[in-house]
């Protein structure tokens, strides 16, 4: 439930920074050098990088929390 919520939130994340990247790459096409605007393996590679430390996030507080006893928990508070 928590790598779920957490997806959607990076997904929401990455399509509004491939929107906003792609809008500002255009915008600053006159100064970049040797690299195309829309470089699809520019914006793949930070994707990549981007969703994977999402999910490297929420996968260590999830199995943190996927072996509490819910019943102990509920019970110290």
């Amino acid at each position: 439930m928590m790598l779920r919520h957490a997806f959607r939130w990076t997904a929401a994340g990455l399509l509004a920074g491939i929107a906003g990247s792609a809008a500002a790459a255009y915008s600053l096409s006159s100064i970049l050098f040797h690299v195309s605007a829309a470089d699809p393996l520019a914006f793949s590679a930070a994707a990549l990088v981007l969703v994977s430390l999402a999910i490297a996030a929420t996968l260590v507080p999830s199995r943190r929390a996927a072996a509490l006893d819910p019943m102990a928990t509920l019970r110290q508070d």
